[in-house]
């Protein structure tokens, strides 16, 4: 939704490291259509995301765990429409 026309858009990301070698990323980010300036983006209006991240290594296995919640606006609420979620995402990789 980000890169496409009529968009207005803000991102904001913090990335640190701290705790013996752990990462944290934060991210806020907000898109805003504006249909009367460019093509349609389905019945989406706007959508804010928050995204909090930590990871950190150990050896070869790379651990990350991620919250992210989703906020999607509609021009014409419907009922089947998605409602704000959140999720949770658990990452675990073995680089070889």
């Amino acid at each position: 939704m980000v890169g496409n026309t009529a968009m207005d858009t803000v991102a904001l990301t913090l990335d640190t490291t701290f705790w013996d070698a752990v990462a944290m990323f934060a991210g806020y980010y907000y898109a805003d259509h504006h249909p009367k300036e460019g093509k349609q983006y389905g019945d989406l209006s706007n959508m804010t995301e928050i995204v909090l991240s930590l990871s950190k290594s150990f050896g070869p296995l790379e651990t990350s765990v991620a919250l992210i919640y989703d906020d999607p606006d509609y021009f014409h609420n419907q009922p089947g429409d998605i409602k704000d979620e959140t999720m949770l995402q658990l990452y675990l990789t073995y680089t070889f």
